[in-house]
Formats: C-alpha cells, structure tokens, sequence
C-alpha cells in the first residue's frame, strides 16, 4: 500500500505498526481533504508519548470530520498504538466511506468483509473466551434488502432451481459464441462473458480493445465488470445496487441481481 505523489511517497509494509504514530493518518487526511494538517509534536517523532499524543491529536481530528459516520467507534488511541488491526481498519474504512460520499475518489471496496473477534478475558479464576461477528465494513444499510437475500437466507432449496434457470437463459445466447456458463458467480467474475452477453442480447460487437478478453488482473476484471454496468445503464437497465468489485470476488447475490436484471429486460428475446 503506498500514498504519496510525484514529490513524496510513503509505502505502508506493515499496517499495525506504520500507522500508530498518526504520521499516515495526518497525510491520508491531506490527501484526501486537500487542507493541511499539523501534530503537535511534528511528523517525525520517536518516543511514544510522543507518538501518543499525535495520534491522539489525528484521531480526534478523523473523528471531528466524520462526525456521526463514526457510528460506535471501535478504536481508541491505546488500541490503535497498541496495532489492533480491528481498530486500524476500522478508522480507515470510516475515513473512506465520509470521503465516498463526498464524491472523492477512493478505493471501491466490498460492502460486507465478516470476521469473527475473540475476546479473551479473566473470570473465576479461569479463562473466558467470547466470540463475535463483525462486519469490517461497517453496519449495512437497512431497508436494502430484496427477494435474493430472502431467497438465500431464507428458502435455500429454491436457490439451485433459480440459477438453473438463470443459466438456461444466459447460455442460450452465449453458447453460439462458445462462452458457455457453468458457475454463475466465478464465470462472470471477470466480466469477459458479462460484456459478451449485454452485446449479444443488444445486438451488437463490442471492440475487443474496449475489454481484455483475457484478464489477468484484479483491475483488469474491474474494468470489464465497470464497462458492463456502463453498457447497462445504457440500455436502459437500471443501475445495479451492487458495485464491480462484488461481481469480480464472485458474490452470489449481486451475480444474481445482475442476470436477473438482464433477464427480466430481454426475457422475451
């Protein structure tokens, strides 16, 4: 991971110790808000007090801009210096999502990254362990969910009869151009046969060097999947909820949200 542009140029190695000094904080704020940002110590600071009290500074900073986006602040100083992964990503994500909304360029990243926090603590003389489900990329919105996530949590046997009959409908247009599918979410992952699929059911050849047909890349894969929800909305397709990155890491839900969204268009074709 590296920030910086033509002048300065910082390259992150190890997430939990380069940014407890507030050094990275304080230049990603920079970056991201174009105004400039002073600790109290200096950028350059060796003794931990000293990193303490920056980072106190830039935290409180982070907290000020984002404002209620915080939502229950799983991060302190003492565990951020401390390298809690948890609290490093959890400020940086909170730091992204502000931006985002703000219309500025960041990263596109998943909406749900689940892991499971163990809590170790002493009780009775013994040794108690408590485990929680988390969600790194913060709460998710409610009032967002629709008949997929009703189908996959609730009514999972009717799962394999509706990608059946998704698959039905996508290989009866690809099959002549030998793209076949066999796995709804890995094969559309790269995009190759999602753009394929919207040219066909449009009726139209799309230049092989608008796309890599063969990608190799994660970016690669974003750029197909990114130039497919393009052509869709040119269509007159509805924006799909779901962002590219969910297609290329093959997430069942927004892969059925797209091809369904494709077959209800042109079903009838």
């Amino acid at each position: 991971m590296s920030l910086g542009d033509t002048e300065t140029r910082v390259r992150i190695t190890d997430l939990e110790d380069d940014l407890k000094d507030g050094l990275i904080f304080k230049m990603i704020m920079e970056k991201m808000s174009g105004e400039v940002v002073s600790l109290p110590c200096g950028d350059i600071v060796s003794s931990k007090e000293r990193q303490k009290i920056n980072l106190e500074f830039i935290i409180g900073h982070i907290e000020d801009v984002v404002g209620d986006e915080g939502g229950s602040k799983p991060w302190s100083v003492r565990s951020v210096q401390s390298g809690d992964l948890y609290s490093i990503v959890s400020l940086l994500v909170v730091i992204l999502h502000h931006y985002r909304k703000l219309g500025s360029p960041v990263p596109d990243l998943p909406k749900t990254v689940k892991v499971t926090l163990l809590r170790m603590m002493k009780k009775n003389g013994g040794i108690q362990y408590e485990r929680k489900a988390v969600n790194l990329m913060g709460e998710e919105e409610p009032g967002k969910r629709d008949g997929f996530d009703t189908l996959i949590d609730h009514t999972p046997e009717k799962l394999h009869f509706v990608k059946q009959s998704l698959m039905k409908f996508v290989n009866s247009h690809l099959a002549t151009l030998g793209f076949i599918i066999t796995n709804l979410e890995k094969d559309f992952s790269d995009g190759v046969r999602l753009c394929l699929l919207i040219g066909s059911l449009e009726g139209y050849f799309i230049p092989l060097y608008e796309y890599k047909m063969a990608p190799v890349t994660s970016d690669d894969k974003m750029a197909n999947v990114s130039l497919a929800f393009r052509l869709m909305e040119e269509a007159g397709i509805p924006k799909p909820r779901n962002r590219p990155s969910e297609i290329v890491n093959c997430d069942l839900k927004a892969t059925l949200r797209v091809v369904y969204s494709l077959f209800i268009q042109y079903k009838s074709t």
